[in-house]
């Protein structure tokens, strides 16, 4: 189960660093294009856009996954090692619940616009594949503060410490 749990772990990161590398592309495509030539296309600046949603929730299942996340942990530092593990734990199931709400209404979402038949102006993608990120990833994002308050591992921060 591990050697699943690393290789998809390896997928999502070498997916997020080609989309990041796409988006990059996209961006200095854009701008060499507007500035030399003159031409600008809907599309490019359409793409940058969507693919900016799938990486935005893409890469925050991942920083859950790593600890990499701000958190204001003045309080907690201040508690004893087993209440501040149990406060956590507390929050960890708090956060994976919220991300289940946003999951839930970013489904609604989706099959809204599949209901409806919904595209994209410039590029023509149906407009729930450009959404459906945001409730896979929510969904992602909520396993992995479940996990993280089963096993609470150290944020990176104390890592070091």
């Amino acid at each position: 189960m591990q050697r699943i749990l690393a290789r998809l772990n390896r997928l999502e990161e070498l997916t997020l660093t080609l989309t990041l590398l796409g988006l990059a592309v996209v961006a200095f495509v854009q701008v060499c294009t507007r500035y030399t030539v003159g031409i600008s296309f809907d599309w490019f600046e359409e793409g940058g856009r969507f693919l900016g949603v799938f990486v935005t929730f893409l890469g925050a299942s991942i920083g859950v996954r790593r600890g990499a996340h701000f958190s204001m942990d003045l309080l907690l530092n201040s508690m004893p090692p087993a209440v501040a593990r149990g406060m956590r734990g507390i929050i960890a199931v708090f956060s994976g619940s919220v991300f289940l709400l946003v999951a839930w209404y970013g489904m609604k979402l989706v099959l809204r616009n599949h209901r409806f038949e919904v595209n994209s102006a410039a590029i023509g993608v149906p407009m729930w594949l450009v959404y459906l990120p945001i409730p896979l990833f929510s969904v992602l994002i909520a396993l992995r503060f479940f996990a993280s308050a089963r096993g609470l591992p150290k944020p990176a921060a104390e890592k070091g410490a």
